[in-house]
């Protein structure tokens, strides 16, 4: 949730955030809900670059732009199929 607003931003990612570097997928997503109390706000964002889907650094966790963003809280979940 944006600090100070009603929208929400997320996204789901398949692969793990080991590594240095960019990662290929076209499963990945993004969402932004610009007011989390009504799905009709809702608006998807797909990767476009196959080769710069994700970008992974040891000493970095999950970035999404801009960076400039507060907020009030995040989540994140690890889906582990058995």
């Amino acid at each position: 949730k944006i600090q100070d607003s009603k929208q929400l931003i997320g996204g789901y990612n398949p692969l793990d955030w080991n590594g240095n570097g960019w990662k290929s997928t076209r499963d990945s997503f993004m969402f932004n809900f610009t007011n989390g109390k009504h799905i009709s706000t809702a608006k998807l964002g797909y990767v476009k670059e196959l080769n710069y889907a994700i970008f992974c650094a040891n000493n970095q966790g999950p970035r999404i732009l801009p960076t400039e963003l507060s907020v009030d809280y995040y989540e994140v979940f690890q889906i582990i199929k058995k």
